[in-house]
């Protein structure tokens, strides 16, 4: 699932790594959905993209869609880390027959 979210990775010979996760309403409390680490080559930027959990599969086949929001987080060669945010609603796929 593409986030919207651009990592960047500034030039300084040093790999920037970090987390990147999807949090959503589940059926009692708010829930992770998604997350995985990453790891962005300096000087470049790379789209984040996540798989949804066995968690996120089922409440989007049951709900039909979901709200989400996103969250990435990366610490660049400098130890400062810098997170991103973004939100919004995810529909399940139409089913082909």
């Amino acid at each position: 699932m593409e986030t919207g979210v651009l990592a960047t990775c500034p030039d300084g010979g040093l790999v920037c790594s970090g987390t990147a996760s999807i949090s959503g309403s589940g059926a009692k409390k708010a829930s992770t959905l998604a997350s995985a680490p990453l790891n962005v080559s300096p000087g470049i930027s790379q789209s984040v993209t996540l798989v949804l959990g066995k968690r996120g599969r089922k409440l989007l086949e049951d709900r039909g869609k979901l709200k989400i929001a996103v969250s990435v987080s990366v610490t660049g060669p400098d130890g400062q880390p810098v997170t991103a945010a973004n939100g919004g609603t995810i529909k399940q796929p139409k089913k082909h027959h």
